[in-house]
């Protein structure tokens, strides 16, 4: 069953890509170096810190 279609399958440059093989929560993760690196930034942006959210501006503007 398909649910979507893929129209550009791009990545912007310097994205990253790393995977939780044992985590019940995340798979995998696509995106800027500090959301793929920091493990404490993915959990920064879902409490919406101000710092974890300038960054976040700053690298998908």
């Amino acid at each position: 069953m398909e649910m979507f279609e893929v129209v550009d399958s791009r990545l912007p440059p310097g994205w990253l890509f790393t995977s939780y093989p044992n985590s019940d929560f995340l798979q995998a993760i696509w995106g800027y170096g500090e959301l793929v690196m920091d493990e404490f930034h993915y959990d920064a942006l879902l409490e919406r810190e101000e710092n974890a959210l300038m960054i976040f501006s700053s690298r998908v503007a």
